[in-house]
């Protein structure tokens, strides 16, 4: 019987639409969105290797685990080092471009995502400053912060993935100094919000109609070294605070991010150390917290409120040194980067957010940073 329907479907959009528009319903109902992706199920990172950056391609297989599936050349070079950062290998919401920095290059670079998840490189341009480690996109915008300057600048998407930059886009933020770890637009767009590790801050952003961003406003950082974040509906933002590397002394806050930036909860410890990259599922639930230094990821919970409750502090044991954490397109999955042990962690995710490993994909590439899929 469900063939039957299935195959009435199959023939009714045939006869019900034009060729471009057949493709496009069948590949939603596939999983991929309009993207032109046979299914949803891939994870990249990059090599930031000094001799050439490239992007890797993982497919997700059926179990949740993932298998190598390619490279391809950015086009720029990696810093051969930490970036200390979050979002530095991100996806378009459209599944349609993949965005990653050139750190050792000053560059970013575009990409077009193609069936399977294979890549094709369509840009490369300048970051506008020295050291990007970030990127983020909301519609046909783009921006990048660079650590070495402490600067944001801005960029449209063409329909061919060039990227423009934006006349008066270019900021500082709070200081010469400030040690960004993540840009991202605020659920919108009309907002970016700036995490900085050194001055404790986190500056926001106003994006005008001309998709250039005003002078920044800075507000301290509940807990010590905010560094990576996500957001809880189009309101709550949920950040990691490394807590200075010392010992057990890591946390999570919450902020309302609706008007002004103001604090909700936090600092909320988790008692782990270098909490650096956060994650929050997509019914904004709960928020995953990878810990560099204690080799483990963390779990809280969100209140519809904004407020915190650490449900386990130690949910889930991951390979050596994570470095960044990616759900899958699904939202089933969560895979971690360990640059300590050059493989990337597949967790299950079960109800109440709980993690069950499945164990790694090692061979990554020494000084690999960032983590992206859908």
């Amino acid at each position: 019987m469900k063939k039957l329907i299935s195959a009435t479907l199959v023939m009714f959009l045939l006869f019900s639409c034009n060729k471009e528009e057949f493709g496009d319903i069948i590949g939603k109902l596939g999983g991929g969105k309009g993207s032109g992706n046979s299914h949803e199920g891939f994870v990249y990172t990059m090599s930031n290797e000094t001799g050439g950056n490239s992007i890797l391609i993982y497919s997700q297989n059926a179990n949740g685990t993932l298998s190598y599936q390619s490279s391809t050349a950015s086009g720029g070079t990696g810093s051969g080092a930490g970036l200390g950062s979050q979002g530095a290998v991100i996806v378009d919401a459209a599944h349609q471009w993949l965005f990653a920095v050139n750190a050792g290059s000053n560059s970013i670079s575009s990409f077009k995502i193609g069936n399977s998840g294979k890549l094709t490189l369509a840009h490369t341009v300048s970051s506008n400053g020295t050291l990007p480690i970030s990127v983020t996109t909301d519609a046909n915008l783009l921006y990048v912060v660079n650590s070495a300057t402490s600067n944001i600048s801005g960029y449209t998407i063409g329909e061919d993935g060039s990227l423009t930059p934006i006349n008066g886009s270019t900021q500082s933020l709070s200081t010469s100094n400030a040690g960004p770890a993540q840009i991202s637009f605020v659920p919108g767009g009309k907002k970016l919000v700036v995490t900085e590790k050194t001055t404790n801050m986190i500056t926001t952003f106003s994006v005008g109609a001309s998709g250039a961003a005003t002078p920044g406003s800075s507000i301290a950082s509940a807990g010590k070294t905010p560094f990576g974040f996500d957001f809880s509906g189009p309101n709550y933002l949920i950040v990691s605070e490394a807590g200075g590397g010392m010992a057990n002394a890591s946390s999570v806050s919450s902020y309302s991010v609706a008007a002004s930036t103001s604090l909700i909860d936090g600092a909320v410890s988790s008692n782990q150390t270098a909490a650096c990259w956060a994650k929050v599922t997509k019914d904004g639930r709960y928020a995953y917290i990878a810990n560099a230094q204690t080799n483990n990821l963390s779990l809280y919970k969100i209140g519809g409120n904004g407020m915190l409750e650490l449900l386990n502090g130690a949910e889930a044991a991951t390979g050596l040194g994570p470095n960044d954490i990616v759900l899958s397109g699904d939202g089933s999955y969560l895979y971690s980067l360990n640059t300590g042990s050059h493989s990337i962690g597949q967790f299950k995710k079960g109800n109440n957010g709980g993690l069950k490993g499945m164990g790694e994909a090692p061979g990554l590439p020494a000084h690999a940073q960032g983590l992206a899929g859908f």
